[in-house]
């Protein structure tokens, strides 16, 4: 359907298009979900912003294998109504994105699944390139997703999933 307007629909992806929070499920595959839940308490109280609690719970990732995004995208469910919603707005001429805390990989993901149009997210690297099963999350690598130079100045350039780094364009 053509419509003059140009419309556009953002949704956050944790507990809102999927039922789960990403952070929380790499944190539990990893073993360290409770070192990362006080973090998360810790920014909820306000005495850390985003940027450097996103830090200090990547951080808690560190060593672990990259493949963990695959495990924790198998785990994955959409919020009841979400892939209806998506298809009736497309329908309808909407652009959607999904924008999340989380990471590029399982946002790239649900972007796929739900036929969205645009995903952005924080993006964290594998150490060792090029990507392997033995490579390792690094904190050095992250990059925030919002007004920060090295987020735009990376975005776009790739991202992990199903089971391999992947180019985008």
């Amino acid at each position: 359907m053509y419509r003059r307007e140009k419309r556009i629909a953002v949704f956050d992806m944790d507990s809102t298009l999927i039922q789960q929070e990403v952070i929380d499920e790499l944190a539990k595959k990893a073993g360290v979900h409770e070192e990362v839940k006080k973090i998360t308490e810790e920014a909820m109280r306000g005495e850390l912003d985003f940027e450097q609690s996103l830090r200090k719970r990547v951080s808690k990732l560190q060593g672990c294998p990259v493949t963990i995004l695959d495990e924790v995208r198998e785990i994955i469910r959409f919020t009841e109504g979400a892939k209806d919603l998506c298809r009736c707005l497309k329908k309808l001429g909407f652009k959607l994105a999904v924008v999340s805390g989380g990471f590029v990989p399982l946002s790239q993901y649900v972007k796929e699944e739900l036929s969205l149009d645009f995903a952005f997210a924080n993006t964290v690297s594998p150490r060792s390139l090029p990507p392997c099963d033995h490579c390792v999350i690094s904190s050095f690598f992250l990059s925030i997703v919002g007004n920060n130079p090295q987020w735009k100045a990376s975005h776009g350039k790739g991202y992990w999933g199903g089971g391999g780094w992947k180019k985008e364009g």
